[in-house]
């Protein structure tokens, strides 16, 4: 896997946590936001604005 660029879009591999919600795998979004020093990001998915760690997403 690429490291992810501002504007991918994505899709979740597994369920993430959102506050007190979860965001379903499968779920498409565009990172918004990528760390200099690891591969986690930023993603807008379904109207919210999550984390992402390694291997929760694929870029599609």
């Amino acid at each position: 896997m690429r490291k992810p660029e501002v504007g991918d879009r994505i899709i979740l591999t597994e369920d993430v946590g959102y506050m007190f919600s979860t965001i379903k795998k499968g779920s498409t979004g565009v990172i918004t936001q990528v760390s200099n020093w690891s591969w986690a990001a930023k993603a807008n998915v379904d109207g919210k604005e999550i984390d992402l760690r390694e291997g929760t997403y694929e870029i599609l």
